[in-house]
């Protein structure tokens, strides 16, 4: 199975598992997202991306995102870390010019991805925790 085909079968069956609701933007040269726009069970956009070679990315708003690679290796990763988010486990702490998705760790949160970037909108700190609003 090619990367891109693995990559595609992840993102759907990961969209089936949480029930979200999705479009697939494609690009030149094999490279393509699933997009979760917000939704019951989604407080923010989320994005799954192929870079069309080796690379996947995961992405929430515009203010988080981290990418892994070399696939296959990398959906291990990548598939905790979109779980972990989707679930409501896992959380993203922003502060300043940076954001990082954070896991418990007994009483206190570790840093498992970290995220600096330009696309900043005024806001000083936020923390954000998916939560499922299924009924």
């Amino acid at each position: 199975m090619s990367q891109g085909l693995a990559a595609e079968k992840f993102f759907q069956s990961t969209a089936q598992r949480f029930d979200l609701l999705w479009h697939r933007k494609d690009w030149p040269d094999n490279e393509f997202c699933y997009v979760f726009e917000i939704q019951d069970g989604l407080q923010e956009q989320v994005c799954f991306c192929f870079d069309g070679i080796d690379e996947v990315t995961f992405s929430v708003g515009s203010l988080f995102t981290a990418s892994f690679f070399p696939c296959p290796t990398a959906f291990e990763k990548f598939e905790r870390l979109a779980n972990g988010f989707l679930a409501g486990e896992m959380r993203l702490r922003y502060h300043f010019f940076r954001s990082v998705l954070e896991e418990p760790d007994g009483d206190s949160w570790k840093i498992i991805a970290r995220y600096s970037g330009t696309k900043w909108l005024g806001f000083r700190s936020r923390i954000s925790i998916n939560q499922q609003q299924r009924s």
